[in-house]
């Protein structure tokens, strides 16, 4: 009997750990990616943050990799000022197809929030490095 509720204990013990690992790791993981950030400084920093966090590096090793981030956000960030120019089209193509199947009130709350949705988008595109 005391086997049984030893063995009981260990496996609800390893859950919760198996458990808090993994809601760990999303929440960092949706912190990363899901935060909107304009500065590569920014971002470098966020994502040494991560790969210390998961991976223990030494000192050494951040000094090492914290440039190459730096490097990599320098690259990624036209990119990003690309694709979000892409985006703000697509988006204001497709609204008039969307607004033809709302009702008077639906459509007025849809221009309001698409509008707000694009000018966000716009001063985005002003602020990319």
């Amino acid at each position: 009997m005391k086997t049984k509720i030893y063995l009981l204990m260990a496996t609800l013990f390893l859950s919760g750990v198996i458990c808090g690992s993994l809601v760990t790791f999303l929440a960092i993981r949706a912190e990363i990616y899901s935060t909107p950030t304009k500065n590569s400084m920014e971002l470098s920093a966020k994502a040494l943050r991560f790969l210390n966090l998961r991976l223990r590096l030494s000192a050494e090793q951040e000094a090492k990799i914290e440039p190459i981030l730096m490097d990599a956000q320098r690259d990624i960030s036209p990119l990003r000022a690309e694709m979000r120019s892409h985006v703000l089209a697509l988006m204001t193509a497709y609204n008039p197809r969307i607004e033809a199947e709302l009702t008077p009130n639906q459509r007025a709350t849809f221009r309001k929030f698409t509008h707000k949705l694009e000018s966000n988008l716009s001063l985005d595109l002003e602020e990319v490095d």
